[in-house]
């Protein structure tokens, strides 16, 4: 007798099973718009089914389509991999979408002048514009002469001269130096001190002399040893100026 074969047991008696599967690299490394191919090889070559799926484990760093290609969208670091069809094999890919480095830093100024208590603006242009990192560090040389701020506001604090630097996060740096001056009176002002205890006070604009006692609008003249001085009210600062005085009996 013959036994009798059924189609379905010679479709299943045909299949050549998928039993491995290989990617054309296990590590890869690109930038942020780059994209790289991936090759899948398939054990035995002449398998039935040569199906396969892919997935990256973070999409939001690189993503994969059907054909294997794979691109960098932010940095950092994923797993790519393809599945077979039976979801029985699989191989991985390790990538990692690197950082595009600042090249370059460059300042609205190189040289700039700001007056005792008031401020300059500094800004940083990085390239190039698609740098992954723009973060800058300010720092000053000087800051008893000037300071300057995380937002590159730099402050006159004394008269001289300071160099402000912005750095990038990898160390690129551009810098401007700064001088700050004293802002001179337009015009002479003649402003009466009491000699009194030999350290009398008045008010800058105007306030009557009161022994010390009253401060002025915009800051304190004092007499002290046939020298007079001026400090501004609001920073307490010394502020150094050319003035008209003349001096009570």
């Amino acid at each position: 007798m013959t036994a009798a074969v059924s189609c379905k047991d010679t479709e299943e008696a045909d299949l050549i099973v998928t039993t491995g599967v290989t990617l054309s690299a296990a590590e890869v490394s690109i930038f942020p718009g780059e994209q790289v191919e991936l090759k899948a090889t398939l054990t035995p070559d002449n398998c039935t089914s040569t199906y396969k799926t892919w997935a990256s484990s973070d999409a939001k760093v690189a993503t994969v389509d059907v054909w294997g290609r794979v691109v960098g969208l932010t940095p950092g670091k994923t797993t790519i991999t393809v599945t077979t069809a039976s979801g029985k094999c699989t191989a991985n890919c390790n990538v990692t979408v690197k950082e595009i480095p600042a090249t370059g830093v460059s300042l609205n100024h190189t040289t700039a002048s700001v007056y005792i208590g008031e401020n300059v603006e500094l800004t940083a242009t990085i390239t190039p514009d698609n740098a992954s990192d723009k973060t800058i560090t300010w720092t000053s040389s000087n800051t008893e002469i000037a300071t300057v701020g995380e937002d590159g506001k730099v402050t006159g604090v004394e008269l001289g001269k300071a160099t402000i630097t912005a750095t990038t996060k990898n160390g690129v740096s551009a810098s401007c130096e700064v001088t700050v001056n004293v802002r001179t009176p337009t015009e002479p002002e003649t402003v009466e001190l009491w000699k009194g205890d030999n350290a009398g006070y008045r008010g800058l604009f105007g306030a009557d002399a009161d022994n010390g006692k009253t401060a002025g609008i915009g800051g304190w003249l004092s007499y002290k040893d046939g020298v007079a001085y001026w400090t501004e009210n609001t920073t307490g600062a010394a502020r150094k100026a050319t003035l008209e005085l003349s001096t009570g009996s």
